[in-house]
């Protein structure tokens, strides 16, 4: 049995998740980028000496909303926004600074849209509070930490129900960790793997082991009755502590649960 195995499935918990992926590049289908980049370029104008800025002509809350929802519709791991949802969505983050803003700055809807380097790039004020607004605006669109649940299920090998790290996704985690990926100088790709992290710490020791044996099932590693066994061997913290191990910045594995999960699969006949 291999106590490496579940730091894979710790780290597709966001990394494979569409709130911080979207499926194709400038509309081409199949290439993955983060929604930090999808949502966020400008384009700005340099000449040999000063740059400059135009303003985008007429373009309203309307029109940024109506170039951006579609990019929000095709989320990784199939998993998907609703058109009503990724409406919603896209006008929570155009209310980030506000369409007026954007158009003052030269950037249009269409620009917005398919553009990779985000509010940091374009010359418009961020206003305090922005982040946590952002992510009470995105609660009022849909649930977040339900679609992580459901990507992370998608991914999860057949016969493992991950329904109880329900629990350990706590209110609005997931709303603000989509919202600083959006507003803030953060790495997408390192939130996703703290979230991660955050998410398998603080398992239930009972989730856990759920997890754990059903995942060592579906591939094969134990039986049903060495699964059945093990539950009965294992003490309640060992699964828990396996996770925590895995999923910590080192990936390795508490030793003494290694040495413990390695003595209950002696007992219960695990080669």
């Amino acid at each position: 049995m291999s106590p490496r195995m579940p730091r894979s499935f710790a780290l597709v918990l966001v990394l494979a998740v569409g709130l911080l992926a979207s499926c194709g590049d400038d509309g081409g289908p199949g290439e993955e980028r983060s929604l930090a980049d999808l949502i966020d370029e400008t384009t700005t104008t340099t000449s040999t000496t000063e740059a400059t800025t135009t303003t985008a002509p007429g373009a309203d809350r309307d029109e940024y909303v109506a170039a951006l929802a579609p990019q929000l519709t095709e989320l990784s791991a199939g998993v998907e926004l609703d058109p009503p949802d990724a409406d919603c969505f896209a006008g929570a983050v155009i209310d980030v600074v506000g369409a007026d803003a954007l158009a003052d700055a030269g950037v249009s809807p269409a620009q917005f849209a398919a553009s990779p380097d985000g509010f940091r790039s374009i010359d418009v004020e961020i206003p305090d509070g922005a982040t946590a607004r952002l992510a009470e605006d995105i609660s009022q669109c849909f649930d977040a930490g339900a679609i992580i649940l459901g990507a992370l299920a998608a991914e999860a090998p057949a016969g493992v129900d991950v329904t109880c790290m329900s629990d350990s996704i706590g209110t609005g985690d997931a709303e603000m960790l989509l919202a600083r990926a959006i507003v803030e100088d953060s790495d997408a790709v390192a939130l996703g793997e703290d979230f991660g992290i955050a998410i398998f710490q603080s398992l239930t020791p009972t989730c856990a082991e759920q997890v754990l044996l059903q995942w060592l099932t579906s591939d094969g590693t134990i039986t049903a009755a060495q699964s059945e066994c093990l539950a009965a061997e294992l003490d309640d913290e060992v699964a828990v502590t396996l996770f925590q191990g895995v999923a910590s910045g080192t990936g390795q594995a508490d030793p003494a649960a290694t040495e413990a999960l390695a003595a209950a699969g002696a007992a219960c006949g695990v080669s």
